[in-house]
């Protein structure tokens, strides 16, 4: 399984052909009274797929229930995983045949600076153990780095087109900060390949990040 494309991918063994990506979204695919209605902003992760009906098995095999089940398209089949059974997160696999459409972006937008990478999504989790299950047996991530310390439990997944997610939970010795249950965003990191990020670039992003109510972290990969 792996991210799909224009956002955070993800994906394990190259043989898979899976991938996975996150965007942000301002609403959510669901009409449910379970959703904050506080929420401002919540992160959907699309990991693409060879095989939904396989793909879906492993997901009630890890005791959730998928929604919103869509495979009439054969050009492309989708379900989602609500988020209070992916710990805070939308998920949406799906299966494509072909390529994806080409759109073109919205003529009021400003001319493109340089490109950055999506490169990890940080998410904090009331229960670490049951959220890695979801993400490696059900989604295929592969732990790449599991640490715990006397504050928090931490694993970080990874797919095959890079994308990395950083699974954290607090100890009761921590303070108890965190997700009492499910989970919630903690920061999500945005890099340049051996670039930095100019005051514009950093004014921008602070003012984005607080009108959506989210923490972003800016960097570059020299």
């Amino acid at each position: 399984m792996r991210p799909a494309s224009g956002g955070v991918s993800c994906g394990s063994a190259l043989a898979r052909r899976q991938s996975c990506s996150r965007r942000l979204a301002p609403a959510p695919p669901f009409s449910s009274a379970s959703w904050p209605p506080t929420a401002r902003v919540r992160i959907i992760s699309t990991f693409t797929v060879p095989d939904i009906a396989a793909a879906l098995s492993r997901v009630r095999a890890a005791g959730i229930e998928p929604v919103q089940i869509s495979l009439l398209n054969a050009a492309w089949k989708e379900a989602f995983l609500h988020p209070k059974d992916a710990y805070g997160i939308v998920i949406q696999v799906a299966e494509q045949s072909g390529p994806p459409p080409v759109l073109e972006a919205p003529a009021q937008l400003p001319a493109p600076g340089p490109s950055s990478a999506f490169t990890l999504v940080a998410h904090h989790v009331a229960d670490i153990d049951g959220a890695v299950r979801l993400f490696e047996e059900a989604l295929e991530g592969e732990v790449v780095r599991r640490q715990d310390t006397a504050e928090a439990s931490v694993a970080e997944l990874s797919w095959e087109n890079g994308a990395c997610l950083r699974l954290v939970q607090a100890t009761p010795a921590a303070g108890g900060a965190g997700p009492r249950r499910g989970g919630v965003p903690g920061y999500l990191r945005f890099s340049r390949d051996g670039q930095q990020f100019s005051p514009p670039d950093r004014s921008r992003a602070a003012d984005l990040a607080q009108r959506l109510g989210i923490s972003l972290q800016l960097g570059s990969d020299s």
